[in-house]
């Protein structure tokens, strides 16, 4: 097939366009509507002397003025939910007995990844 020219191809998708991001941005203060997300295990930037891979959520979105987003964290504490069996009573011993199941299983699954 013969090559399609640049220009005419461009202008089809040009209601696509990315808009220009705002020069006035503040990192602090992004505001977007989330439309994904997802993670990736990685190096961090900022450690250089650091060799060891962490888990890094990826996030994508949409600024109020059509801009899009896509944004890495780091040092993100990911957490479960477990809903405690019928009758569970939740005093000390049984916590603390609970949170060691939990630590031994979450050890022995490392060791299988």
């Amino acid at each position: 097939p013969a090559p399609v020219e640049p220009m005419r191809y461009g202008s089809k998708f040009r209601a696509l366009a990315r808009r220009p991001v705002p020069s006035s941005i503040n990192e602090d203060d992004l505001v977007f509507m989330l439309l994904d997300i997802d993670y990736y295990i990685g190096k961090r930037k900022l450690d250089e002397d650091d060799h060891i891979e962490k888990g890094i959520v990826r996030m994508f979105g949409l600024t109020a003025n059509q801009n899009t987003v896509m944004l890495h964290v780091h040092k993100f504490l990911s957490y479960f939910y477990v809903q405690c069996p019928s009758g569970f009573m939740a005093t000390p011993k049984n916590l603390d007995q609970l949170r060691e199941l939990l630590n031994v299983e979450l050890f022995l699954e490392t060791l299988t990844i």
